[in-house]
């Protein structure tokens, strides 16, 4: 019988509800002095939504500290490919990175767990207290370790729909033999519909879309969408399908982290839930402003009926969870004990 650390729930629920500050560093934030030090952050894709949280660090480091400690992001795979960012932190190529587990499920089998479809997470407060309780398991942080790196915070993505081409999935037998760009789990579920899923990495997808190599592609809705312009070229948009998300952590390179002055590593620490903040108000106001651009670009919106969502449910959860218990534990991995962590502090979360 599994028995779920409770205190790494309790920890989560305490620094998610209680420790992380609403709102911009007060006016009146002490400068922090020490050497003059430059940091690497490698992402990709443009300045978005999802990029809010690394850039509200790099600008409030750079200003506690008059400019002495730097960190430059280096958007649109720069300085790394995207599925390359966890080799980079190990070789010590740069100090930052963000990266998705999708991209690469065999270099960090257990943080996809978060990938599940169907996990019982209706929103970002609850997905972050999660998210943290989850970094913060000792089997989590070791996986981090192997690539020299160590989980900062969770990019908190909101849930996946589609932006398709061609004809509309009106019911869910219609998804059969799409071509669909979808993640990990989710994918898994979508499989079940028959629909043939793949993980083009974000740049491609436009391209891929448009040269009918694909027929839909999932995102974190409404931001990631509209970021990489599928309205632009998209027939129609799933409203309520909510498949499930993904895991894309922040990271930080051990070998960087450990030679930073305590003060500048204490400084990372204290401007991270602010940041953390700023990342949940970036998604909302990104849907306050998709949602008119969705509409002058006449595409069409599917919302699946109550009855339809439950059946995908209930053949999409269960089963991809079991799989995914059995995979890890046959390896020798803690899944079952990681899903039920997922689960406990999901519910903690909202009671």
């Amino acid at each position: 019988m599994i028995r779920t650390s409770t205190s790494i729930i309790a920890l989560a629920v305490a620094f998610t509800l209680g420790g992380h500050a609403t709102g911009p560093a007060p006016a009146a934030a002490q400068t922090v002095e020490g050497p003059r030090l430059s940091w690497d952050l490698s992402t990709w894709g443009a300045p978005r939504a999802f990029t809010k949280s690394v850039e509200v660090i790099a600008e409030q480091v750079a200003e506690r500290t008059n400019g002495q400690f730097t960190i430059t992001i280096h958007y649109a795979e720069a300085i790394s490919p995207v599925r390359e960012n966890l080799d980079g932190l190990q070789i010590g190529a740069f100090d930052m990175a963000q990266t998705c587990g999708f991209y690469h499920p065999g270099k960090n089998p257990l943080l996809v767990g978060l990938d599940l479809p169907f996990l019982p997470i209706p929103d970002l407060n609850v997905k972050q207290i999660v998210s943290d309780a989850y970094f913060q398991h000792p089997a989590i942080a070791a996986e981090a370790e192997r690539w020299n790196a160590k989980l900062l915070y969770d990019g908190l993505l909101p849930q996946f729909e589609f932006f398709g081409v061609g004809d509309p999935p009106m019911e869910l037998e219609d998804w059969s033999g799409k071509r669909v760009r979808t993640p990990g789990g989710v994918g898994r579920a979508m499989s079940l519909l028959g629909a043939v899923p793949t993980t083009v990495t974000p740049p491609e997808v436009y391209t891929s879309l448009d040269r009918g190599l694909l027929d839909a592609a999932s995102f974190p809705y409404t931001y990631a969408h509209i970021s990489y312009a599928l309205h632009e070229i998209s027939d129609w948009y799933t409203s309520n399908m909510s498949p499930g998300s993904a895991s894309c952590p922040t990271l930080v390179s051990i070998d960087s982290w450990n030679a930073l002055p305590d003060q500048y590593r204490e400084l990372i620490e204290e401007i991270m839930p602010d940041a953390i903040e700023q990342l949940k108000v970036a998604y909302a106001e990104a849907d306050e402003t998709n949602f008119p651009i969705m509409r002058e670009a006449g595409l069409e919106p599917i919302e699946y009926t109550d009855e339809q969502l439950a059946r995908f449910r209930e053949e999409g959860a269960q089963p991809i969870w079991d799989e995914w218990v059995a995979e890890q534990e046959a390896e020798g991995r803690p899944g079952e004990e990681l899903l039920q962590l997922i689960l406990d502090t999901a519910e903690a979360a909202q009671n």
